[in-house]
């Protein structure tokens, strides 16, 4: 939307800063309480802040004026994301409001979708809006110009064919917008909670273009998401889960035909083998490098992973300071793991914490689902199944495929987990209640005004 310096505001930016306000103004003000679950999600959270902000030691002490100003910025990018989630995990919202909200990110995925089917199409016949121009300061400020400068999305060309990107600046963003898609339709309907849509027609729209258009990004994040969703079902839920899969397996695998027939035909390339190829070249990399599929990122992905070490090392214990990698890498702008990226910047008890909450939200999730002692809504049932589902995506591209930690692509989809979480612990009477005074503020100022009228 604009620029703040060489940080680049975003819409989801705007949304963060906004709840973020209207929560602080009701503990202040509104004198609305707190209620922090009683959990260890918290006590991993604020170990990750403190440490991430010890990481400036290293800067501070060691490194030059430069270092210093690069690790402020970044820590106030981080601070202000993760303190919202410290928010929305003690401030308890309608269940209805998140139930809506997810619909509403449905219902948008149509166009989003339809879209990325349209690029396949006009990038092979140079159609208009083939390509999107997007403006990112904070990526041009990497190349030494803080001016705001216009780039195409990022879409690597494989043999005749460009990956989908649809709305986003590259394929891996938009196969976790449909990863993320696919888990709020398909976790209810397995899990016989209630569906986000009524309408047949509605659910089995969507789920097509989610189908087509994770199969377009030509993406083995989009492989890997799959099998770790399967995977994670089959410890889930229950046994006649087996019988739907059949059912939506054949419907998939039809439907996926149907759209590698029709991009054959197009653009004279079978996805469908190409993909098998692809997935097969990782694989047998270990064997024979000559398997790899020519563009494929798994080696630079791999050299940057090596790369992390010889950071981290240089500062083992605080970390070379939030932001820094670039500082203090020869080959790489940042690592490609969220949680070597925190080992190298600030250090082994930061990035062991990111860990932490990953897992404890995690078991709490799958533990109200098992337990019968919580009375939970139709809604809450719904955004409960879920949650386990979303962390192991967000795992899957903060840990393996991507590094998003500083990311609202991975900000906003944990912002619902334990939004959800919350709203379950405290219907459920399991929290510590904290105020910021037992007088609203507005009685307050009444109370002032009073005694200094009367004096």
């Amino acid at each position: 939307m604009f620029a703040i310096g060489s940080f680049g505001v975003s819409t989801s930016d705007i949304f963060i800063l906004v709840l973020s306000v209207i929560v602080l103004f009701d503990f202040f003000v509104s004198n609305k309480p707190l209620k922090i679950p009683k959990t260890s999600i918290h006590i991993y959270l604020f170990t990750l802040m403190l440490f991430t902000l010890l990481s400036g030691i290293t800067p501070l002490f060691y490194g030059e004026g430069d270092n210093l100003i690069q690790f402020i910025k970044t820590f106030s990018h981080f601070f202000y994301l993760y303190f919202f989630i410290f928010l929305f995990l003690s401030y308890e919202i309608d269940e209805k409001l998140i139930f809506l909200a997810i619909k509403i990110y449905l219902f948008l995925s149509i166009f989003i979708n339809i879209y990325g089917i349209y690029q396949l199409i006009a990038r092979a016949f140079d159609l208009p809006f083939a390509w999107m121009e997007l403006n990112n300061v904070s990526l041009m400020s990497r190349f030494d110009t803080q001016e705001m400068e216009n780039y195409k999305q990022l879409a690597l060309k494989f043999k005749d064919f460009y990956r989908a990107t649809s709305i986003f600046p590259e394929p891996s963003v938009f196969v976790q917008f449909n990863l993320l898609s696919l888990i709020f339709l398909a976790i209810p309907y397995i899990s016989k909670t209630k569906l986000l849509f009524k309408s047949p027609v509605m659910l089995n729209l969507i789920f097509l273009l989610v189908l087509i258009n994770l199969f377009i990004t030509f993406s083995l994040t989009a492989v890997l998401g799959l099998f770790f969703i399967i995977f994670l079902s089959f410890f889930l839920e229950t046994k006649e889960l087996f019988k739907k899969y059949i059912l939506i397996f054949s419907i998939s695998f039809v439907i996926l035909l149907i759209a590698d027939f029709y991009v054959n035909e197009v653009l004279g390339v079978s996805l469908l083998t190409m993909i098998f190829d692809r997935v097969l070249g990782v694989l047998l990399y270990i064997i024979d490098p000559d398997y790899l599929v020519e563009g494929e990122s798994f080696l630079w992905r791999l050299e940057v992973v090596l790369e992390s070490f010889n950071v981290w090392i240089k500062s083992p214990f605080f970390g070379v300071g939030l932001g820094l990698f670039d500082n203090n890498s020869e080959i790489a702008a940042f690592s490609d793991n969220s949680f070597l990226a925190l080992l190298s910047e600030a250090g082994p008890i930061a990035a062991l914490a990111f860990l932490g909450l990953f897992i404890s939200i995690f078991y709490h999730s799958i533990r109200i689902r098992k337990s019968n002692q919580y009375n939970l809504s139709e809604t809450q049932k719904t955004l409960l199944v879920i949650a386990p589902y979303l962390m192991i995506i967000l795992f899957e591209v903060t840990y393996i495929t991507a590094n998003g930690y500083l990311g609202v692509t991975f900000i906003v989809p944990l912002f619902v987990v334990v939004a959800s979480l919350n709203n379950i612990f405290a219907s459920n009477n399991e929290y510590y209640l904290v105020r910021f005074s037992r007088v609203k503020f507005i009685e307050k100022i009444n109370l002032g005004i009073n005694t200094y009228l009367s004096k």
